[in-house]
Parts: structure tokens; sequence; C-alpha cells
């Protein structure tokens, strides 16, 4: 993973690695940007950020949500446990590996609310505000083809109302998919 980091010019990076075939997680950033980590787990890479206003730091939660049902009741409250041991401005991003509401699902089986309860309990738990996109509806298809073709919306950017109001102008672009089955946020 250092050299995928090191060739989109990110000289500093904090890694999670595999778990056997899955997961792995990294986070990158240039000199000059004052990043401290401080905790890290299979699905979940939490920073403090300190930069414009510099007497505010902020919290960047990089995520990368569990694929299994199993394994997301852990990584909900994981969350829910940033949330309540940092009182300033919040953000969390990334793959959550999980449709929020039925306009992010287009294909497949029908969407379940029920199979997404973890994630509105944060969201409205944790008074998170949706900073929303510009381009691409879904960030993640199957590749099949027609009929068969599934597409959703699994990589988002959430912030509490906090870091929101001191980041007004934050925005989000999904680029086109391309070799990935994901899209790039």
């Amino acid at each position: 993973m250092k050299d995928v980091t090191t060739s989109l010019g990110f000289s500093l990076a904090i890694f999670v690695p595999l778990m056997g075939s899955t997961g792995g997680l990294c986070f990158g950033w240039k000199p000059g940007v004052d990043i401290e980590p401080t905790s890290q787990n299979q699905n979940l890479i939490n920073l403090l950020v300190f930069s414009d206003p510099p007497n505010l730091p902020w919290m960047l939660s990089a995520i990368y949500g569990p694929p299994y049902k199993k394994m997301k009741r852990i990584f909900w409250e994981a969350l829910h446990q940033t949330a309540s041991s940092f009182s300033g401005p919040w953000l969390c991003m990334g793959d959550f590996n999980e449709v929020l509401l039925q306009v992010d699902k287009k294909g497949g089986r029908p969407f379940s609310s029920s199979s997404s309860n973890g994630f509105n309990a944060l969201v409205n738990q944790q008074g998170l505000v949706d900073l929303g996109f510009s381009g691409n509806p879904y960030t993640w298809t199957n590749k099949r083809l027609n009929f068969a073709n599934i597409k959703e919306r699994l990589d988002r950017a959430f912030s509490n109302t906090e870091w929101r109001s001191t980041f007004p102008k934050a925005s989000v672009y999904h680029f086109p998919v391309t070799t990935s089955d994901h899209i790039r946020p």
C-alpha cells in the first residue's frame, strides 16, 4: 500500500493491514498537513486534524465499512463511540458498505430499510448531515449488464453540524467508475 500512497503524492500515511484477502485501509496526507492518528481498527481510522482555524482541531473518521452483516453492529458502535468521545467538529467519510436510502440503490433485490437500521441510528442519534455530492449518483456497481446490473451509493461523507458550519464550502464529487467496482469519492 505504501507504493500506492506514494504514487498518489502522499508521503505520510497510516495503514490497517488486510484481514486474509479482504479489508485493508489506508489514509495518506502530504507534509504541512498536521494530522494525529488517534485510533484504528479493521474498518476505521480516526485522525485528529489541525487546520484553519488553527485553534479548532477536528476529527476525521476514514471508513471502510464491513461487508458482512454479522460485523456491522460492532462497526456502528465504534462510530457512536467516536462521536461520544470527541466534542468538536467531526467528519466521517468513506465506503460504508451500506445503502442508506431507497434512492441510493438501482437494480437487484428491493431495498430494505431494516438492513440500514444501524446506519440510520448513527445518522439520527449523532445529528449527522450528509454532505451530498455532485457527479455519478452511484459509487458501486456489480458491473453486470442489463437487468443483472446493480448500482448503489455506498461511499458517503457525513459531518456533525459544527464541522459543516466550520467548513461550509466543503463538497464531495463522485468520479466516474473505472477499473474498480467503486468510484473515487
